[in-house]
């Protein structure tokens, strides 16, 4: 009997995290002035630098692309 006292208040604390995480993370997302989103990106290079003709290369290339 106590244990399924135990299951159902594990499972009405499940169920308060998510409806709490839920409402935490529904809250209005920031823009730019005329509407469009703002992305930050970076790219990381390893040793060869970006001017290797090999994937660091082609990854700025396709950052600049972008």
């Amino acid at each position: 009997m106590l244990g399924r006292r135990w299951t159902w208040l594990l499972l009405a604390v499940s169920v308060l995290l998510v409806a709490v995480g839920a409402a935490s993370c529904g809250g209005k997302k920031k823009s730019s002035s005329s509407g469009k989103k703002s992305v930050l990106v970076a790219v990381v290079s390893d040793i060869g630098k970006f001017n290797d003709r090999s994937f660091n290369q082609s990854q700025l290339e396709g950052l600049d692309r972008a």
